[in-house]
């Protein structure tokens, strides 16, 4: 006699299984809200923190081009480890996330001459992950020198800038890898999260640049910027027993000045050191005060001149 089949009541676990399943994902509660932020929350500190590392500067004071002239330069900045009360952010200061992904923050530029004496920049930080951070940021300058003397001359730039970085931040891989544990995940984080912050930046730049005349291939500078920041983080995460979609708002203008010196190797190289600084206001608790956590960073380029 033939053995009867099993495959009906396996069948028949399964769905009964995948319908559970099914039941437990739509009963779990999913916080859905948007919240608009005050510009010195800690969350909203982070955000404009490294809004700011990314801001597109001039590294350099803009000069007349000759219509059509490209340069193709590659940009590379320093990105500053952050403290681990620097980085307790969420929930409005007493989460620390998972802010220490690179310390190198490395753009794709190119210059092009336009009439009149005017430039255009445009810039692209491609959609490439590296170290669980993927980003997508565009960036356009367009500049001008509006006074010139024989060594020294003035500029002014301004500049947009618009992308996404995606990460796991409030929930990462190696704190869901710790389980149920109480230290290493507090929040009872249950997967990796897929977290977005968009950054939208407009500004201004003045600049002041001196060469020596005649063969003086080194070139000071400095700068100064006022930039307006419209920032939306949207967290996508499972953990302390719910589905966490809420969106974080906040807008501002930030300052910052700039420092740097170029050096032109050749006719058609140039090599460029810059220090970045800007002031951002903060208020952590359980202080209530204001304070001051400044983005104070190095940025470098080499720029090439293709024609």
């Amino acid at each position: 006699m033939r053995p009867r089949s099993s495959w009906p009541g396996t069948l028949g676990v399964a769905g009964v299984l995948l319908l559970a399943s099914t039941a437990a994902l739509r009963a779990q509660a999913v916080l859905e809200n948007s919240q608009n932020l005050d510009f010195d929350r800690p969350e909203a500190w982070a955000m404009k923190y490294f809004a700011s590392v990314s801001m597109l500067t001039g590294l350099g004071t803009p000069r007349a081009l000759e219509p059509s002239r490209v340069y193709l330069e590659l940009e590379g900045a320093w990105v500053p480890s952050l403290s681990e009360s620097e980085r307790t952010v969420g929930f409005n200061g007493t989460k620390v996330e998972d802010l220490n992904r690179s310390s190198v923050f490395l753009r794709p530029r190119a210059v092009i001459g336009l009439p009149h004496k005017y430039s255009l920049t445009l810039s692209w930080v491609p959609p490439i992950e590296v170290n669980g951070v993927k980003p997508n940021l565009f960036g356009i300058a367009i500049g001008r020198p509006v006074h010139e003397a024989r060594s020294w001359r003035i500029g002014l730039r301004g500049y947009a800038q618009y992308g996404i970085l995606q990460a796991d931040f409030t929930c990462p891989e190696d704190v869901v890898a710790a389980g149920r544990d109480p230290v290493q995940n507090p929040f009872n984080c249950v997967e990796p999260s897929n977290d977005e912050q968009k950054i939208g930046a407009i500004g201004a730049e003045l600049s002041w640049g001196y060469r020596a005349s005649g063969s003086g291939r080194w070139e000071p500078h400095l700068g100064l910027s006022a930039n307006y920041l419209d920032m939306e983080f949207q967290v996508d995460a499972r953990h302390s027993g719910f589905v966490d979609r809420t969106v974080l708002l906040a807008d501002g203008w930030t300052f910052s000045v700039t420092a740097g010196i170029t050096y032109h190797a050749t006719s058609r190289w140039k090599l460029v050191g810059e220090a970045f600084y800007s002031p951002l206001d903060v208020v952590r608790p359980p202080s209530g005060s204001t304070q001051n956590d400044a983005l104070l960073n190095i940025r470098s380029m080499v720029s090439y001149r293709i024609r």
